[in-house]
């Protein structure tokens, strides 16, 4: 990188350092999202858990050159990666693009152009395959990492996730979203969006597997309410983490620093 793209980093390690201490939080207690704009670093920000918020990377977020975290180009990747190595965050969450790898797009693909599903597919692969690695990094470097992709994915079954799966302390659980403030944005009827999640913190895996009770379409949220299929617009909405979910994820965040020692509850 040029003399100013160290510069900046640096000054931003510095910058991330200083918001930590006016959170009351360690300097290496930060939080950091790719494949998404700021929503668990946002909550973060809002809240004072002793966690810092990092780094958000997504397609709708920009770098200081106002250019776009675009992971189809390698080179972003490869600025992305020498990022998260510079400011080392403590937890990395992350959930690639999964239309390519849904459900809904497995059962439609029999109907669809072969070389247009095999095209998506790769791209899709090539993403899934680009988080899979920065998550090794966390566990290597003996930090944390969080990945969502809802319950029914097909990419629960591709080797890159299954090659965590295999490593010690990492598991996976699944909750249903209703249980964690989703709804329709119109109706206020609840999503369920039955959604899998994979880490290597127990701590989190046990604030993220909630499911809900009610039968019949019926939501066992404390408002109750009838179940939304989260389809067209309802499915685009639920890809946003309300902020009860954000929360949840960092109370579990927040659980693993304590079970590590690394945060005392009441001296952040």
């Amino acid at each position: 990188p040029s003399n100013g793209g160290r510069t900046h980093l640096s000054n931003e390690k510095g910058f991330l350092m200083q918001m930590a201490r006016d959170l009351g939080a360690d300097p290496q207690n930060v939080v950091s999202e790719i494949y998404s704009p700021p929503r668990v670093t946002d909550a973060a920000r809002r809240l004072n858990l002793g966690i810092a918020p990092g780094f958000a990377f997504d397609l709708t977020t920009v770098d200081e050159n106002g250019k776009a975290w675009d992971f189809d180009d390698v080179s972003r990747r490869r600025e992305a990666r020498r990022r998260l190595r510079i400011q080392r965050p403590m937890f990395l969450i992350g959930s690639p693009m999964c239309t390519a790898l849904s459900s809904w797009q497995a059962v439609s693909a029999a109907r669809r152009d072969a070389g247009i599903v095999h095209r998506e597919w790769v791209r899709a692969m090539v993403h899934l395959r680009f988080v899979c690695e920065l998550y090794q990094e966390q566990i290597d470097a003996g930090r944390y990492f969080l990945y969502e992709h809802p319950a029914g994915a097909t990419s629960w079954s591709e080797k890159c996730i299954r090659d965590l799966l295999v490593q010690p302390n990492v598991e996976a659980v699944t909750s249903d979203r209703c249980q964690y403030g989703q709804e329709d944005s119109r109706s206020g009827d609840p999503v369920k969006k039955p959604t899998s999640w994979l880490s290597n913190s127990e701590a989190i895996r046990d604030a993220l597997q909630v499911r809900c009770t009610g039968r019949g379409g019926a939501c066992s949220r404390p408002r109750g309410g009838a179940h939304r299929v989260a389809e067209g617009r309802v499915c685009k909405e639920s890809a946003v983490y309300p902020f009860q979910l954000c929360k949840a994820i960092l109370m579990g965040c927040r659980r693993q620093l304590v079970i590590d020692g690394r945060l005392t509850i009441g001296i952040c």
